[in-house]
């Protein structure tokens, strides 16, 4: 963007990049990955039809380097009376800290749009500066990050509006003897169009998360491995939910809408999906009993994890172990990872069939309808 801004025309671009994270060894190792790192400026510079521009990059797993990426660029231009013009950039950053704000940056802006109904495809362009190849309905978006930037602000100025422009009057029913059910309901002004979003989770979803579970075991300021993954001391352990349905979870138990559906009928903040439940295999031990407290202490405030289950699995299953990863946090800022899959290698096929087998037939006895679930 800066060198078109300045009226230089790129005619080569090589570029050499090298860090020691699992990054970078999946980059080196994958044909198709590398080339999607060749694919980036390609995609930038697409919309200006350079089609001299020599284009190459280099990348290196460096596992010493470890997290420290670095990054090196030289633009060799054309600039006036076709005098060449070379620019070259040095970049050196933590690789994963660089990604932060950009995932802070997603889940404010997806949490904004929500609460407004905002269309999918107008939330993808507004969220195109976020990705290095935007994808999907953002495929297209000019590359320019000021040109990014102005699309944002005009899709959330837009987005209020709306929002101030189509309020929804709710009346809460009387609450007198016989007045029947206590449903809420909803009108809408005569002159305003009902809008709904696809993208939008509908109020009653229920939501299936099915997959590895594990109990994460962080071991803080660890020391030992002489650079490998070995561990002589460490200074305290914190337990989280480990895999991929433990992850699910708890980003799905947390979502809420941004405030009270109405004063009369809810005071609280209701929860975007009335209620998830993890399918997954969990021993009979003292990790399986941890694993089970995490999972539920996900939507402790809402209580919208249903673990029953998983718990009945588990009693059928007494031999079965619980997934454990040992992760070492070094006090050089190293990670390391001990894995142990347990009972994660006997679920099969079979064994998920029945599982959901079980939610759709043994749950509605109990008295949870599982006709809406995901």
């Amino acid at each position: 963007e800066y060198l078109r801004t300045m009226g230089l025309t790129p005619q080569v671009i090589a570029s050499s990049n090298h860090l020691g994270n699992n990054d970078m060894r999946n980059l080196a190792s994958a044909k198709a990955a590398s080339s999607a790192k060749l694919r980036v400026k390609h995609d930038i510079f697409a919309p200006w039809n350079e089609p001299q521009l020599d284009h190459k990059v280099s990348i290196m797993f460096t596992p010493y380097i470890n997290d420290d990426k670095r990054d090196f660029v030289e633009y060799t231009s054309l600039g006036f009376l076709g005098q060449p013009h070379t620019m070259v950039t040095y970049t050196r950053a933590s690789d994963s800290v660089l990604c932060v704000p950009l995932m802070i940056d997603a889940a404010v802006w997806c949490d904004y749009f929500s609460a407004r109904s905002w269309p999918y495809e107008k939330v993808c362009k507004a969220l195109a500066y976020l990705f290095k190849v935007p994808e999907g309905a953002a495929k297209g978006v000019d590359p320019g990050f000021f040109k990014q930037m102005q699309e944002l602000r005009e899709q959330v100025v837009s987005a209020h509006e709306y929002k101030v422009g189509h309020k929804l009057y709710v009346s809460a029913p009387s609450n007198s003897a016989g007045s029947g059910s206590a449903k809420r309901r909803v009108r809408i002004r005569a002159e305003e169009e009902e809008k709904v979003a696809e993208w939008v989770i509908p109020h009653d979803a229920r939501i299936v998360c099915a997959g590895l579970a594990c109990v994460d075991m962080q071991l803080n300021a660890a020391t030992g491995g002489n650079g490998g993954e070995g561990i002589e001391t460490f200074q305290g352990e914190k337990s989280i939910g480990g895999g991929s349905v433990s992850m699910a979870c708890k980003t799905l138990a947390r979502l809420c809408h941004g405030e009270p559906l109405d004063d009369g009928y809810m005071q609280v903040t209701p929860p975007v999906v009335s209620s998830i439940t993890p399918l997954c295999m969990i021993g009979n031990d003292d990790t399986g009993t941890k694993l089970i407290s995490l999972l539920e202490n996900c939507g402790s405030a809402c209580r919208n994890v249903d673990t029953r289950v998983v718990r009945h699995s588990r009693a059928q299953h007494p031999s079965n172990r619980t997934a454990l990863s040992i992760l070492p946090i070094y006090q050089d800022g190293r990670r390391g990872c001990f894995f142990d899959a347990a009972s994660n290698n006997q679920f099969s096929v079979d064994v998920l069939l029945e599982m959901i087998s079980e939610l759709s037939t043994g749950l509605s006895v109990t008295g949870v309808d599982t006709s809406a679930m995901s």
